[in-house]
């Protein structure tokens, strides 16, 4: 009954509290479960691994080893699926063991769950125990306590992870095995599950024969190479060797070759057949080989043809087995052997490289020869055999019937004689030269080449633009030569060398104009063919002004020589002089004396030097003056006759006086040298030696021996000295009939030296500046009173000289000058520096700078520099040549003209009032007659004041090649001259009317002044666009040739798969070219920083640049950097075109309405930036716009096709671009408004009709 109770009182399945239980029970058997196994496999592949390494370290083939090894394998796997496995599988817990597990995980349940679980087995009628209600109440709170308790927390996790982390582990090392070495693998476990198989493990060692020999000559040598197929050599490799079959072998150790890591032997003089086999490490396997012994071939008559290349035009020639040939010759063989052969080959080495060449094999194969064609015995034969390209050796090679394989014994030299490339040297000119339009040079080159020279041609082209002006033929070879023999001597080497001459005229070629440059290449060419080129020749083309500067300059070199000379001569003779002197006092000379006839000797030797001696000399540079005027055209140039007659007197002199100078000084100098050893000789103390020397001496010093030693010393050096003052004479002579050039360069350097002087000063003030600004000087440090007050001195002094250049130049003016220029010239430069003040505002700058008064000091030093750069001009009659500065100083003449006007025009009022008080009062009864002659002599006064300005402003205008304007200031001089005579005549009418026609010709110099004004500034634009132009066109030029080179190595690069180390270099090369293109494309843009889209389009150029080359930097080249190097030309491109597209508008303009297009090219709002108009910058900025919008499209296409595309780099690039253009337009704009809406810039509009539009409008007073 009790038994049925309690199964009926049984706890249902579906109860909360035996669910829990049960789902932890559940998640207990599979944890074991998974344990159990992973453990099972993990035991059962570790033991298979370790009994597969095991075998393989074994290796041994022995039956009963492997069914061991098997059998303990299998046990290995039992044991492992019985002790883990099994056991995991069958374990069964209970509810109330897995209740009591969870009650030793969680203490405050102890026995809690196991009694719940118990009393639900329990039937509620069963009185033993608890009470019902108790166990109802108990089971309650346990199922509500379970419900809310994750009892997987109970659960040791740690067990299941560590196996399945052994297992995994096991897994890993199989998979590695596998990978690694499956072969291996594959092969263990062959052997351990089937060991009644015959598995082998693979051998170590796996020994093979490289070209093993089977026919050996008789007495001949055997060569056994062997190589392992496992590239693991073992140190001992035998060759066995047996003469009998199954006889017993003779064993060789085989050695090593390291080039061919080959085991190697070599059996010498094989007599008989044999077998052979090689045994080394763990490879005993190879079969014996047989090997037959016959009798080698022999050679006989060989015979050698020499065809050479189709060009050389030689006969073809026999040649001694040791061949000498030039580079493209091809070979004839003929030759015998004894045997009968199947095989023969000319083989060639070169470099360590061999070919060979198949040869053909006669009827009776017994002869050998290469194919030819048969031709005339006057005609060379086509190339039918091997053609020789390098130097190297040679030998024929047979193989007869029975398999051998002979070659000669000798290996015969062959000698390649290069035929290089015809090598072109100038002869004239030989050096860069200078040249104006209407100048003619004589060139001469010479040619020479290995053979003889096909062509020589002259190519004249235009760096600029690589345009070709000239070609022209200098030599052509005969097109039919004739059929000769080969020299004998090609070792020995010979050449052909020939010299050309042509007279290039520069009037007969086309758009010669001066600023451009030409190159002069002289090319080569030989049969071959082949090209030599010369060394460029660069002609660079001047203007007649240009030269008038070269020939100035080089003429006061010559004087500077001359001058040099001078001195050098008078230092000699003050040398010779002292010792004269010590002679008439009756003193010997001592070392002082011969030290100054030595020195004295030296400066004589320096005199010839300076005149005639050398490249420097007065003499070559007076040659090279007269050279550069024939070759200009300038014969008749008012210097040529008077250099020709200059030097004609310096050769003179150099021959007549400057060389016996020389000698009788030195044989002065010796004879007292000859003196004093024979003084010193007298010591007995002295050497035999020394007393040889001192009777040598004394037998030199013999009257009749040595002529001078009979004149007194002291009259030689008197004649010496007047001859000496001669020269110096001469010397003198000659540099004063040079200053008719020169005769105010001594005022022009003393100014020059003061002006360099005086921006010395200036910057040592500019950087005081920083030191004491703001300070009192009494707040001052002594060192800087101190350093102050030493300024202010040294400008003070600076005035000073200033005032003493003044002077002289007045003294030269009123000791009559030599000429009406040169009295003119002095004035202009008198009057310039009084109406600058330069002294005074020198001396103002002194005390400023005493004051600490710096800034104020800079300005007036600044006005000092200025003032003493016009002194200079003057002086030196400078024409001046610089658009800029010409335009500078066209405004300042305008200024005085202005100035010149009103004093004119205050003269002129005065002059109506004496006419006005001479109508009033003409006899003089109103007001004192003597009154009205002063003033009217006042006004003759101010008359020729003011004619003495305007012929000093004319002369100005000439310098300034304003001569319309100057010849109407010299009409107004004129004018002004005849007013001052009309009024010593107290002719006040007459006065009146010329000072009027005075006032008439100043209006008309006014007006072509500004005409002037505006021819300079039209061409200073047009002279700097085209010298911009051009200069960025020589940027472009060498920035494709980077590029092409780049693009050429590219090429090779895909097709070679990399490039070599010649190339690599050649890539180096372009990287320093990029970056040398790039500091110079910078420099380029600084210099034209005003144009601010030309700056900010180099700018980026630069940049593009800097990162092609710092790519080129790391040896590789791929298509992105071709790019770049595309995008650097396409921005130089786009200034170019900018420019074109500028001047041909201007150019339609000036066609169509020249005068309006100058007006409007002087209205351009905000005119022109470093010579570059605004209109032509926002071209540039347009294209450049359009650039950037096209590269944006197209990176914008390839990131829609693939948004992997995309470049962050490039993207930002894009980006900070438009940037810098939106931020460079907004500039302009802005700048272009404060332009346009300047009110004082506004023109004028007045109504006018039609007809009336030319008339001039009268001034209204």
């Amino acid at each position: 009954m009790a038994s049925d109770a309690r199964k009926s009182n049984a706890p249902p399945v579906s109860h909360v509290l035996v669910s829990r239980v049960e789902e932890a029970r559940q998640a207990v058997v599979r944890r074991v479960r998974i344990r159990g196994t992973a453990w099972g496999l993990f035991a059962a592949i570790s033991f298979v691994l370790a009994m597969a390494l095991f075998d393989y370290l074994l290796r041994q083939d022995d039956m009963g080893t492997r069914w061991f090894l098997s059998l303990v394998t299998l046990s290995g796997l039992v044991f492992a699926v019985v002790w883990w496995m099994v056991p995991a599988w069958q374990w069964q817990p209970s509810l109330q063991q897995i209740a009591q597990r969870i009650e030793q995980f969680f203490p405050e349940l102890r026995d809690k769950i196991s009694s719940a679980l118990f009393f639900l087995q329990q039937d509620e009628a069963d009185a033993t125990g608890s009470s019902p209600y108790f166990r109802r109440k108990h089971i309650a709170e346990m199922t509500d306590t379970l419900s809310h308790t994750d009892l997987s927390v109970a659960l040791n996790r740690q067990l299941a992870a560590r196996s399945l982390y052994a297992f995994g582990g096991s897994i890993f090392v199989l998979l590695s095995v596998l990978a690694f070495s499956p072969q291996s693998f594959s092969t263990a476990i062959a052997r351990l599950a089937m060991p009644w198989q015959s598995v082998e493990w693979p051998r170590t060692n796996d020994l093979a024969l490289v070209d093993p020999p089977a026919v050996v000559p008789l007495g001949g040598r055997a060569t056994f190479e062997v190589e392992d197929l496992n590239q693991n050599l073992p140190e001992i490799v035998e060759l066995q060797v047996r003469y009998e079959p199954n006889g017993r072998p003779v064993t060789y150790p085989m050695q090593f070759d390291m080039p061919t890591e080959r085991m190697v032997y070599q059996l010498e003089g094989v007599q008989r057949a044999f077998e052979f086999r090689v045994q080394g490490g763990d490879d005993d396997t190879m079969a014996w080989q047989p090997v037959d012994v016959v009798k080698p071939p022999k050679f006989s008559d060989v015979q050698i043809t020499l065809i050479p290349p189709q060009y050389t035009r030689w006969l073809p020639s026999e040649s001694p087995r040791s061949i000498i040939a030039l580079e493209g010759t091809s070979l004839q063989l003929f030759g015998k052997v004894d045997q009968k052969i199947t095989d023969a080959n000319f083989v060639f080495e070169s470099a360590g490289n061999s070919e060979s060449f198949p040869l053909d094999i006669g009827d009776d194969r017994l002869t050998f020869s290469t194919k030819t064609s048969p031709t005339p015995t006057n005609k060379p034969n086509k190339p039918a055999g091997p053609i020789l390209a390098a130097s190297g050796n040679y030998w024929i090679e047979v193989t007869v019937e029975s398999g051998l394989k002979k070659a000669e014994g000798q290996r015969y030299p062959v000698r390649v004689v290069k035929d290089k490339a015809p090598v072109v040297s100038w002869i004239a000119p030989e050096r860069n030269m200078t040249l104006t339009p209407k100048g003619m040079v004589d060139l001469a080159a010479s040619v020479r080449d290995d053979l003889q020279t096909e062509s020589i041609k002259l190519t004249i082209r235009k760096p600029a633009d690589n345009s070709i002006v000239l070609e022209e033929n200098l030599y052509t070879g005969p097109t039919d030569r004739p059929f000769e023999s080969a020299p004998t001597n090609l070792a020995m080497g010979q050449a052909e060398e020939r010299s050309v001459e042509y007279q290039l005229d520069l009037t007969k070629l086309k758009d010669i104009v001066p600023g451009i440059a030409l190159e002069l290449v002289i090319t080569g060419n030989d049969y071959r063919p082949q090209t030599g080129k010369s060394l460029p020749r660069i002609i660079t083309i001047i203007s007649e002004e240009q030269l008038d500067q070269r020939v100035n300059r080089q003429q006061r070199d010559i004087i500077s020589k001359i001058a040099e000379a001078r001195r050098l001569q008078q230092d000699a003779r003050q040398q010779t002089r002292s010792v004269e002197i010590e002679l008439e006092e009756g003193s010997k000379l001592g070392p002082a004396e011969m030290s100054n006839l030595q020195n004295g000797e030296q400066n004589q030797k320096s005199v010839r030097d300076k005149l005639v001696a050398g490249e420097e000399s007065a003499a070559a540079k007076i040659d090279a003056l007269l050279n550069e005027l024939d070759q200009n055209r300038q014969q008749d140039h008012d210097a040529a006759d008077l250099l020709r007659d200059l030097k004609e007197k310096i050769e003179a002199v150099a021959n007549a006086e400057l060389g016996p100078i020389e000698s009788e000084l030195t044989e002065l100098r010796r004879g007292a040298s000859r003196a004093q050893s024979q003084q010193t000789s007298a010591d007995p103390q002295k050497s035999d030696s020394d007393n040889s020397d001192a009777d040598q001496q004394s037998d030199a010093g013999n009257p009749e021996s040595d002529p001078n030693a009979q004149q007194d010393p002291h009259e030689q050096l008197k004649d010496i000295g007047e001859r000496q003052e001669k020269v110096a004479g001469e010397l003198q002579d000659w540099q004063n009939d040079l200053n008719k050039w020169d005769t105010f360069r001594r005022f022009a350097m003393d100014v020059r030296d003061l002006a360099n002087r005086q921006a010395e000063l200036s910057r040592n003030v500019e950087s005081q500046q920083g030191e004491t600004l703001g300070q009192e000087v009494e707040q001052m440090t002594p060192e800087q009173r101190a350093a102050l007050k030493q300024m202010g001195e040294q400008q003070a002094n600076l005035a000073g000289e200033m005032d003493r250049i003044q002077s002289r130049m007045r003294d030269m003016l009123q000791n009559n000058p030599e000429s009406e220029d040169v009295a003119n010239t002095l004035q202009d430069a008198i009057n310039e520096n009084r109406d600058a003040a330069v002294s005074q505002r020198m001396r103002q700058a002194s005390q400023r700078i005493e004051d600490n008064q710096l800034s104020s000091a800079k300005d007036s030093q600044k006005q000092v520099e200025d003032s003493l750069e016009d002194v200079l001009d003057t002086l030196q009659n400078r024409r001046e040549t610089d658009k800029k500065e010409l335009l500078r100083k066209l405004d300042d003449a305008q200024k005085d003209l202005q100035e010149l006007k009103q004093r004119q025009k205050a003269l002129k009022d005065k002059t109506q009032d004496a006419k006005m008080q001479n109508e009033s009062d003409p006899s003089g009864q109103n007001g004192s007659q003597q009154s009205q002659r002063q003033k009217l002599e006042q006004l003759s006064a101010q008359a020729k004041q003011l004619q003495q300005q305007a012929e000093q402003l004319a002369r100005k205008l000439e310098r300034l090649s304003a001569k319309e304007a100057a010849q109407k200031m010299r009409d107004a001089a004129e004018r002004l001259e005849d007013a001052a005579q009309q009024a010593q005549n107290q002719d006040p009418g007459q006065l009146e009317q010329q000072i009027e026609q005075a006032e008439k010709d100043l209006e008309e110099a006014e007006k072509e002044l500004e005409k002037q004004k505006e021819k300079v500034e039209q061409d200073l634009a047009q002279e700097i666009a085209a010298k911009l132009k051009q200069s960025i066109e020589l940027l472009i030029i060498r920035q494709e040739r980077i590029r092409d080179e780049m693009v050429r190595l590219n090429e090779l690069q895909e097709a070679d798969g990399e490039l070599t180390s010649a190339q690599r270099q050649t890539l180096s090369g372009l990287s320093i070219e990029q970056a040398t293109l790039t500091d110079e494309i910078r420099s380029f843009a600084e210099a034209i920083a005003k144009a601010e889209v030309y700056h900010l389009s180099l700018q980026m150029t630069a940049e593009v640049t800097t990162d092609l080359a710092r790519l080129l930097d790391t040896g590789e080249i791929d298509a992105s950097m071709i790019a770049l190097a595309q995008e650097a030309v396409d921005r130089l491109q786009q200034l170019v075109t900018a420019l074109e597209e500028e001047q041909n508008q201007q150019q339609g303009q000036q066609d169509q309405q020249p005068q309006e297009g100058q007006n409007q090219q002087q209205q351009q709002p905000g005119g022109n930036q470093d010579g570059i108009s605004q209109t032509a910058q926002l071209r540039l900025l347009k294209m450049m716009q359009e650039s950037l919008k096209a590269r944006t499209q197209t990176l914008g296409e390839k990131i829609a096709a693939d948004p992997k595309a995309a470049n962050p780099s490039e993207l930002s690039r894009l980006a900070a671009e438009q940037g810098r253009l939106s931020e460079l337009t907004l500039n302009l704009i802005k700048a272009t408004e404060e332009e346009l809406f300047d009110p004082n810039k506004l023109p004028e509009i007045e109504p006018t009709i039609p007809d009336e539009e030319q008339q001039e409008v009268p001034d209204v007073e």
